[in-house]
Parts: structure tokens; sequence; C-alpha cells
């Protein structure tokens, strides 16, 4: 069977399979921040009120939230970009030179390791990554052999070395910080050439991105006055509420220190083979810049106080290996049978990392979930728990009360997991709307239902109708009572129409 063929078969075959069990997750009632926040976002430019565009205009990371509206669901982009990246690694997994057993071996390890799997399940922006760094690699590979194994015309391949570079600015903040090595990989790809070929080349392979980034900051400076806005809002998606209390921030040196450390704790296979490729290679500096573009990732994720422990943001230095192993392949038996069991090693640390609860409670959870296990019980893991549960709960409720016409004053900037489980923002008036602040001073004018989150929801602080109504904590406003309460959430309900 071809090579191209076996990687759309295995994507076919991963498409299917993700789809079943992230149809599953949702059934049993489990669903991930980054999923529900793509997805209410998404529900908002579908069938919210106008002005829609004010709803993702300052989304970050932009291409998801088109991305989920060009396929409807969170979930099917999640199963769609899972079965991409799966059958990329199968295609490279057949470019290397070894037989069919050793190579099925490797892909297996690979994807079932904890850190490739979860990623697969719960991160969709990290998938994207993933897919964008191995077509970024491949091309890399393919300029740094340039000069012993001509294939495709320099500038073509800069060309798409560049459009592979790009949509990263769009996926990750973290990525506007590793161009200037990329510039530097490019200057180390072409020592011989003269001065003028290597700004043509720097400015090719960078054009594209850095449109994009002034692109997006006009784009936030033009609609909020504020070019930074998708950094500084609560609405933008950075550093969502519910989770914002586990981001980690570093200075640049124990940034690298720190990335360092978890390389070593969770994905040391990654170490062991770019530490051996850069040791057989005979350009080390070019291989050394390229193989620590991923790493410089991780550091900018410290060092912008973006990085959480989760297992799963280290599954792209997994999808990237087999890239990394077409350029020294194990052509001895001991050389196959070390790295199986590098890989094998690997897959169990991360399996282990999982099982000390060393991780975020969403994703501790989604790990036993999946595996079977009872949940743990310690604090943050039973808040996460009863938080869902609380979700769940006012979803229902509101599904039950609301009718045709009838309108929810809301703050999405917490309470966002309940439009995705509603699935439905009609029902909404929501801080992007140009009614909210109205709704907001006359609520009994303009509203059914006023939801405010609870003393036990994370990021309280930040709902606009508490800060306005600083009351509600307590009481109820004239006009409305209280008919759903709990810990996490309190609905109030208008006595008579307007």
């Amino acid at each position: 069977m071809p090579n191209l063929l076996k990687g759309l078969s295995a994507g076919a075959i991963a498409l299917i399979g993700l789809g079943l069990i992230l149809a599953w997750l949702d059934m049993s009632g489990f669903s991930n921040y980054d999923t529900e926040f793509l997805g209410a976002k998404a529900l908002q430019a579908l069938n919210g009120a106008e002005p829609r565009y004010r709803a993702i205009v300052s989304i970050f990371p932009p291409l998801m939230v088109y991305s989920t509206l060009i396929v409807g669901s969170a979930i099917t982009l999640q199963a769609l970009l899972g079965a991409i990246a799966v059958g990329l690694i199968v295609w490279q997994m057949g470019n290397i030179a070894v037989p069919a057993i050793w190579r099925s071996v490797w892909t297996v390890l690979i994807v079932l390791n904890p850190a490739f799997s979860l990623m697969l399940l719960r991160s969709p922006v990290w998938v994207a990554v993933t897919i964008f760094l191995m077509l970024l690699m491949a091309v890399l590979w393919m300029l740094a052999k340039g000069q012993e194994i001509p294939s495709l015309p320099t500038t073509l391949l800069l060309v798409l070395l560049g459009l592979g570079l790009a949509p990263l600015m769009l996926l990750r903040y973290e990525a506007w910080l590793i161009l200037p090595a990329v510039a530097l990989i490019v200057l180390l790809l072409f020592p011989t050439e003269a001065w003028d070929f290597k700004v043509t080349a720097i400015l090719v392979t960078l054009f594209m991105s850095l449109v994009l980034i002034a692109t997006w900051l006009y784009m936030n400076w033009m609609f909020t006055g504020d070019a930074y806005y998708f950094l500084n809002s609560h609405y933008s998606g950075m550093r969502l509420a519910e989770t914002k209390i586990f981001l980690q921030q570093e200075d640049f040196l124990n940034s690298w220190w720190q990335s360092f450390a978890w390389l070593v704790q969770v994905v040391p296979v990654y170490l062991a083979i770019a530490g051996w490729t850069i040791w057989k290679s005979k350009q080390k500096l070019l291989f050394t810049a390229i193989l620590l573009l991923p790493v410089m990732l991780l550091v900018a994720g410290f060092f912008q106080g973006a990085f959480m422990a989760e297992v799963s943001r280290f599954g792209v230095f997994l999808g990237i290996l087999p890239a990394i192993v077409q350029l020294q392949t194990p052509t001895q038996f001991w050389q196959r049978s070390l790295l199986t069991a590098a890989l094998a090693a690997n897959l169990a640390i991360g399996v282990s990392f999982l099982q000390q609860d060393r991780v975020i409670p969403e994703e501790a959870i989604f790990w036993r979930q999946i595996s079977g296990q009872e949940h743990l019980t310690t604090i943050p893991v039973q808040q996460w728990l009863q938080q869902k549960q609380a979700q769940r709960q006012i979803a229902q409720v509101l599904h039950e009360k609301l009718l045709p016409g009838q309108k929810v004053l809301l703050d999405d900037a917490v309470n966002f997991p309940v439009i995705y489980m509603l699935n439905d923002a009609s029902y909404f008036i929501l801080p992007y709307q140009n009614e909210f602040f109205l709704a907001l001073q006359q609520p009994d004018l303009l509203t059914d239902y006023i939801l405010i989150p609870g003393a036990q929801t994370r990021g309280s602080e930040q709902d606009r109708i508490l800060s306005y109504w600083p009351q509600l904590t307590e009481t109820t406003l004239p006009g409305f009572q209280e008919v759903f309460g709990n810990p996490h959430y309190k609905l109030l309900q208008r006595l008579s129409p307007p």
C-alpha cells in the first residue's frame, strides 16, 4: 500500500475512533474548558444577537474559533484535527527505512502515550500546533539536507516553510516569540550564500507570520481601541477564569530550567532522540536550533505566564518524533530495540505521572474517566466536579424554563460553559451586545432571567452583573425572585411581564 494511502487510511480510522470516544465523553457529562469556550463562541457567532462579529473579533486563538464555525462543532473539530495528526504520523513513519513491524510498534507507542492521546482528546489548540510543527519540521529537514539530496526548489521550500509557520501565530501567542529563532535558522541553512539572498530568504519565511500578527493587532485596535485587547480582556480566551489559577510564570532563566525539568519528567524520549540526532549530525548548530523550536514554545509559555501542569501539553514533542527519526535512521537491531524501549518507557512514565496527580484537576479527571478509575478525593478535583455538576444543573433548569423569545442576562466571561451546554446562544443578552448595558441598568424591562456565578465559582469577581449589582450575592432585585441557587450559580426570574 502506498505510503500516502496508509496515512489517509489511518486518519480515517482515527476519525471514527476519536469521534466515538468524544461523543461518549460528551454524553457522559464530561467536557473540557477549551471545547466549551470554542463551542460557546461559535454558537454566539451562529445564532447570537447582533452585532455577532463582536463576539469573536478579539478571541484568541482566532484560527480555532473560525474553524469551529466552519465545521459546526468543537467536538467535530477536535476529531478532525486528531485524525489529521494521526494520519501525518503514519505517513511520516512510512518514510523511515526500517521493516514495517518496527514502524507499526513505534506508531502505536507514540499514539497510545498519554501525552499524545490526551492531547488528541482534550487539547484542540495543541493538536493544531502539532500538525503545523510536523509540517514545519519536515520542510526544515528538507532544506537542511538540500545540498546533499536535492528535491524541491529552495525558493518553493522557503514559501512552504513560511506557510507552515504562519498559522502558529494565530494558534499560540508564544509562537510570536520564536520568530527570531526561525530567522537564525534560515541564516544557518545558507551559510555560504550572499547576504542579499539571506535577507530575502528571511523575509520570504517570516512575511506571512508578520502579516498575520499585524492584521490581528490592527483588528483588535480597530474594534476595541486596544491592539492588545486579546491579551487584556477577560473574554478573549487567553486566560480562562476557571483555569487562570493554575497558570505558572517564571523569569527568563527559570523558564528554560523549568522547561527542561518538565521535558525530563514527561517526554525524556524527545531529549534522548534529539541529543542522538545532534551528536550524529555534521551541522550541530543548525540541528540544535531546529530541535529547540518546540522547546522555545514551552519556554515562552512559562515566560508569558501561560503554562499549566498538563501532560497533554507535551504531545507536541511526540508528534514530531517521526520526522526526527528519519534524519538518523536506526539501521542496526540494537538501535531499533533501544528506540522501542525508550518509547515504551516513556509511555509508562506518562501513566505514572498522571497516576501521581501532578496535573491540573481537569486532566486528572479526564484521565480517570477514560481509564475507568474512581475520581480522586482531593479538594481541587472535587471542586472541579462540583462546578461541572452545577453547570449541568443550571443548563437543565434553563432548558426546562426558557420559552421562545425569553432572554437571560449573562456575563460569559465566567459562564460560557452554560451557553455551550444549552447549545443555543439566542436566549442570552451578553456583554458584546448593544443592549447589555441597558439590560444591566434596567433588567426588569429587557430580561426574563438573570444568571450570576456563586461564591465558589472561580473568577466570579470578573462578572459585570455582580460588579454592577453586588447585593445580588446576598439578596435579589425588585421584581425578581430566586428560582435556583447553589454555591456556584444563582438564577433570578422576573415576577411579571414588563
